[in-house]
This record gives structure tokens, C-alpha cells and sequence, in this order.
């Protein structure tokens, strides 16, 4: 049987999380939703404890002492106590569609080799600043955003998926439209928690690497993510991406994957350091990178 331990951290989300869990709670294959307070004081810990009480579905988790621990170990901890077979994420502020499972059910049977499914994820924005922000970050015009999926730009699986990301050929899948085996946590490890920012980039790269993943139906929307105004990253963080390539860079190389991969990860933490050294993508900067980039 198809069912799901639907992963929800909480944090700064008294005005979204009800209707997320709303969202999850009817859904076909769902067995339960894991919902982690991230000691954020708004009162969104109430409302979690009503929902427990409201649904048998329904399970609120803490970090020890009550802390503030980040959305990756509240991941962490709603992975290590799932109950069920397959694990999905939703952000707080977000919420998943009618039939949100019934075509990645379909994808599991027909594929029994797969570890993960990802589909697309639909975009809605706070307000006409939110909207504004995210067409500057990802470079698209105010027409194309209310259309805006967050999916593979090539559609693939196995292998050639894995290559695609890592040698940026792709774009990412969205975490709240990816479904996992909770299996393949046993071989990949969990969100690294050292990192900021960036932590399901990292997570998805060492995934696609040890797992097998395939698409769900790109016109099949599963979620929608919620584009704030005030929290939308809008400017690279140079830091961030400097320290997202290195981790990789490290994995990499003590994990012994080909070394075609290690030369493409090593070109992107040249790239990723040098904008950080420099704190700027100016034309001297991307001079300078793009001769280091042949070498």
C-alpha cells in the first residue's frame, strides 16, 4: 500500500500553517504529517497542537529543550520518525493541490527501481513587491510569473538526471515536489545542517546520485510555494554558494564519484569562491572567473 509521512517544519508560520496541514490531511496515500516547531515564538506551536488534536494524522514533534534548530534538522527529525514507506516536504507557507500523490503512485508501481519521483510546483505571490522580486531573481517577465513552475528544465531520470544538475543543464526540482523512499536516506545521509542556505541543493545532488529518480507528469502541478515580500532572495549570496560548492567538492571527492563530475564541481567552487573573495559579479570578476575557467 501507497502511503506517505507528509514532512512539515515550522517556523514563523501562525498565519499559513493551518492551511497547509488543511491541504495535506484529506489527500489520497497521505498516513501521516509530521509537523516539527522550530521555537519560533508567533503562536503557530497552539495552532500545531490543535491540529494534532484535530486529526489522527496529525503528529507535533520538538527539538530537544524546546530549541530553535533550523528547517534542516526539523527535517532531520521528521525523516528519523516516519512511520511509512515514502517520505514528501512541504514548506509552512505552502500547500499541495487536489490529487497531489495519485499520478507519483502511478510512477512508483510502473517504476519499481525508483527512489524518488519529483513533479511540478506552481508559484503564488504575497503582493506586487514579492511578484516583482522573484521575476528579478529569476529573470522572467511579469507575464511569464503567474505561470512560473519550478521543475526540471530537462526531463530525466537515473543517471542522466544527476548528470544534468551537476553539470547545470538543468534546473532543480522544488522539495515540496519531490517524493522519496525513505529508504534512500540510509545511503545518502540527511540535510546537512551545517549550511545556511542551499541545503536541499546539496541533499538532491547526493540523492540523484545514489538513487534512482524519475519525473512525474510535467503538466500534473502537485504544490504551491508562497513568495514573500520580505524574505524573497533576490541577490546571490556569494558566501552561501561558495560554501554550498565546497561541501559538494569535499562529498565528492571522499566519496569517489567519477572524476568528470569532481573537475565540473571544482570549476564551480572556483567560480563560487572568486565571487565571494570579491563580493561582486562586475565585468572584472567575470574576466577573472572566466579564465580560471580554463584552467
Amino acid at each position: 500500500m501507497f502511503q506517505v509521512s507528509v514532512i512539515i517544519p515550522v517556523y514563523n508560520a501562525v498565519n499559513f500553517i493551518e492551511k497547509a496541514v488543511e491541504s495535506v490531511v484529506h489527500q489520497h496515500g497521505v498516513g501521516e504529517v509530521i509537523l516539527i516547531d522550530d521555537a519560533y515564538p508567533d503562536g503557530a506551536l497552539e495552532i500545531c497542537k490543535e491540529l494534532e488534536s484535530k486529526y489522527e494524522q496529525v503528529k507535533l514533534l520538538q527539538h530537544p529543550n524546546a530549541e530553535n534548530r533550523g528547517a534542516g534538522a526539523s527535517r532531520n527529525l521528521g525523516i528519523q520518525n516516519a512511520q511509512f514507506e515514502y517520505i514528501a516536504f512541504l514548506d509552512a507557507d505552502d500547500y499541495y493541490l487536489a490529487d497531489r500523490f495519485s499520478i507519483t503512485e502511478q510512477k512508483f508501481k510502473e517504476n519499481l527501481k525508483a527512489d524518488g519521483v519529483y513533479e511540478p510546483v506552481g508559484t503564488k505571490y504575497e503582493n506586487d513587491q514579492a511578484r516583482l522580486g522573484f521575476c528579478n531573481w529569476k529573470k522572467i517577465t511579469l507575464a511569464m510569473s503567474d505561470k512560473y513552475l519550478t521543475y526540471p528544465s530537462i526531463e530525466s531520470e537515473g543517471y542522466v538526471f544527476f548528470e544534468n544538475l551537476i553539470a547545470g543543464l538543468s534546473s532543480y526540482p522544488h522539495l515540496n515536489g519531490i517524493t522519496l523512499k525513505k529508504s534512500i536516506f540510509n545511503k545518502t545521509g540527511y540535510f546537512d545542517t551545517s549550511l545556511k542556505l542551499h541545503q536541499d541543493t546539496e541533499l538532491i545532488i547526493r540523492l540523484t546520485y545514489l538513487g534512482y529518480f524519475i519525473p512525474g507528469d510535467s503538466k500534473h502541478v502537485v504544490a504551491i510555494r508562497f513568495v514573500h515580500s520580505e524574505n524573497r532572495i533576490a541577490h546571490l549570496n556569494y558566501k552561501s554558494r561558495y560554501q554550498l560548492t565546497q561541501k559538494l567538492l569535499n562529498w565528492s571527492i571522499s566519496n569517489n564519484i567519477p572524476e568528470k563530475y569532481i573537475k565540473i564541481i571544482k570549476k564551480k567552487n572556483i567560480l563560487a569562491k572568486t565571487h565571494y573573495l570579491f563580493n561582486s559579479n562586475n565585468i572584472l570578476v567575470r574576466f577573472i572567473c572566466s579564465i580560471l575557467y580554463r584552467i
